[in-house]
């Protein structure tokens, strides 16, 4: 008898959404990059312990930065404003949960990824050439204190 390992194929990265409360509900983006997560351990020993070993303990959690890069679109300067919101004194209040969404070929959700408190560092602004015909692309990077992850 075959086993049944659909519930094993790989699901492709390609099909995503972007929830930012008060910014965009479906922000159509291209690439979403740093979702990921590290801890730093300690070193322990007891000086008592006769097998001369250091002990290897969880310690503080590291968070790397998450970039959200999107075509830019006439009238849509959102992720800009939210930037320059925070630059300009904003308060906590502009820190958003941001919730990813990776989706399967029907549309239906799979996992999803909530960045915790996230806030704007960095906005990058189109790269423009007059022989080029490419789309344009606007990017922000966020800092944020963790990620939680759960199945749909």
């Amino acid at each position: 008898m075959a086993s049944d390992n659909s519930a094993l194929w790989p699901v492709g990265g390609f099909y995503f959404t972007v929830n930012i409360p008060d910014i965009n509900d479906d922000l159509e983006c291209t690439e979403v990059t740093g979702l990921k997560l590290k801890s730093k351990n300690m070193d322990y020993r007891p000086g008592n312990d006769p097998t001369f070993i250091m002990m290897k303990i969880p310690g503080l959690k590291e968070f790397e930065n998450l970039t959200i890069k999107k075509a830019v679109f006439k009238q849509d300067i959102a992720l800009y404003t939210w930037y320059k919101s925070i630059q300009s004194g904003g308060n906590d209040q502009e820190r958003k949960d941001i919730v990813i969404t990776l989706k399967d070929e029907q549309g239906d959700p799979i996992m999803s990824w909530t960045v915790l408190k996230a806030f704007p560092i960095s906005y990058s602004g189109p790269d423009l050439k007059s022989t080029d015909s490419q789309i344009a692309f606007e990017s922000i990077e966020l800092t944020h204190q963790g990620i939680e992850q759960e199945l749909a």
